[in-house]
């Protein structure tokens, strides 16, 4: 009788444990991210074949996937999977670990978890002076001043994320037409300056994105089509006498004018007024026509002068390079057209180093700050925040776009043996193990939130179970009494 006291004892201790538990399970019911504790009991030691009574023996966290709950809010994000976001403890001097996605933008610009804790992973690697590139070196950064797109584009590969942005100063304000001594020697209206900067800017957009395509293609060079013709200027002497060349399924023609020198130059100066060309001719009736765009080819033939046919002399083919060969080589010939159009050009690369798909242990991580005037990019630090679903954190301002982080997400050999911490956060141990890379087997996904993973109809419905295993336990204990004060009774 006394044996059974004790049994009933454990059991009411076993079982207020456990009311505890599922009493904090159902009041995080909407705490984000939560994961609830799952108790479990087990009979304790035996004597002569009879049990004595009941513990605890583990409360583990039910580490399933929680509900993922769309929101408004772009810095809210959800992961979808088996993994932690890295986040800096309160003092700075550990990292813990959280599924709790509800981040936001703290004072200093850096991520944050709405507790203060910073949000880490790869950070923005710092500008160096070859990742700018200007007209004026006094600009470094993205102003008002610049307030026309000419391209942007995130570059992916195996071991980074590179977003290449380029920005042109107001070229209407700025653009002239070329004073007219400048006949036959490249001469271009305001109007063909502007539309060669737009056939340009195309064209640098599509090399960016085949650099997508293939970043580590060998760095080759584009080169621009040059076709030279040389037209006998002894030839040239009245008004019968016609210049004539083929150029995209168009005859561009001259007839005599002045002198040979002038009827040469207009006739230069009609082609140099094809967007995309340029074209010069000297003293010796040599004409040489240039495509401005590298690695294309355009169709020019069939010169002629009186109908008797100019054979090129030197058909320099364009061809298309690779790489940051190719990047590099048609950027060049944009900004030339910019400030032929009396602009500034400004480009700013940027990158991130990529986490590794590959659950390497104990992966880099810090702090990583969003606003773009901190980070060397822009002059106003406001842009709207994406993340995509492999982590990757782009900072969106007008046009352009720049990467700016990757958020680290890992996982544990023993998840179980974490410790939590409170706050929605966990404490490695020796028994979890390190923490590896885990980016390759999560999908992220922003303006969601991971919901708590505690059911309240299990929760309420255990609560009831626990509280009549109590009542019992507690009646096994009066019962015991009951019998004890029997048993001394007989003996008076």
């Amino acid at each position: 009788m006394i044996g059974a006291l004790y049994n009933g004892l454990s059991g009411l201790d076993s079982f207020q444990k456990a009311l505890n538990t599922q009493s904090n399970n159902i009041a995080n019911v909407n705490t984000v991210g939560y994961k609830q504790d799952t108790v479990s009991f087990g009979d304790m030691m035996y004597q002569l074949g009879q049990g004595k009574g009941t513990s605890i023996t583990t409360v583990e966290k039910n580490h399933s996937q929680g509900d993922l709950k769309v929101t408004d809010d772009p810095y809210d994000v959800g992961i979808e999977g088996e993994g932690f976001f890295l986040v800096s403890s309160l003092l700075g001097d550990k990292t813990q670990y959280t599924r709790s996605g509800n981040f936001r933008v703290g004072e200093d610009g850096s991520l944050e978890t709405t507790d203060y804790r910073n949000v880490l992973g790869s950070a923005m690697v710092p500008l160096s002076d070859n990742d700018v590139i200007a007209t004026d070196t006094n600009f470094t950064k993205f102003s008002p001043m610049f307030d026309k797109y000419l391209a942007s584009q995130a570059v992916y590969s195996d071991t980074e994320i590179k977003t290449i942005n380029a920005k042109t100063t107001d070229l209407s304000t700025t653009v002239q037409t070329d004073d007219i001594s400048k006949s036959g020697q490249g001469y271009k209206t305001s109007g063909i300056k502007l539309s060669d900067v737009d056939k340009l800017s195309a064209s640098y957009r599509e090399v960016l994105k085949k650099y997508n395509e293939n970043p580590d293609a060998p760095s080759v060079a584009s080169i621009q089509q040059v076709q030279q013709y040389t037209f006998n200027p002894n030839e040239l002497n009245d008004e019968s006498d016609t210049l004539k060349i083929f150029i995209d399924n168009n005859y561009i023609q001259q007839q005599y004018e002045k002198d040979a020198q002038t009827t040469l130059n207009k006739f230069s100066d009609k082609i140099s007024a094809i967007p995309g060309l340029t074209s010069s001719v000297d003293e010796n009736g040599t004409l040489t026509i240039t495509n401005l765009i590298p690695g294309e080819n355009k169709n020019i033939n069939t010169a002629s002068l009186n109908d008797t046919a100019i054979v090129d002399e030197i058909a320099q083919k364009g061809v298309m390079g690779t790489g940051q060969g190719a990047v590099d080589s048609t950027r060049d010939a944009l900004k030339l057209a910019v400030e032929n159009a009396g602009g500034k050009y400004l480009e700013i690369s940027n990158s991130v180093v990529r986490y590794n798909t590959e659950p390497v242990s104990n992966p880099e991580a810090t702090e990583m700050q969003l606003k773009l005037d901190k980070l060397g990019l822009a002059v106003s630090p406001d842009a709207e925040f994406e993340v995509d679903n492999d982590g990757i954190i782009m900072m969106s301002q007008d046009d352009s776009k720049f990467v700016v982080g990757q958020l680290a997400v890992v996982n544990f050999n023993d998840k179980l043996s974490l410790d939590p911490a409170g706050a929605n956060v966990f404490e490695k141990t020796e028994l979890s193990g390190e923490p590896y890379m885990a980016t390759g087997s999560v999908v992220l996904h922003q303006n969601t939130l991971e919901l708590s993973n505690a059911d309240l109809a299990t929760g309420l419905t255990e609560l009831m179970i626990y509280q009549r295993a109590y009542e019992a336990n507690a009646k096994s204990i009066t019962t015991s009494d009951e019998f004890l004060n029997i048993a001394i009774q007989l003996k008076k």
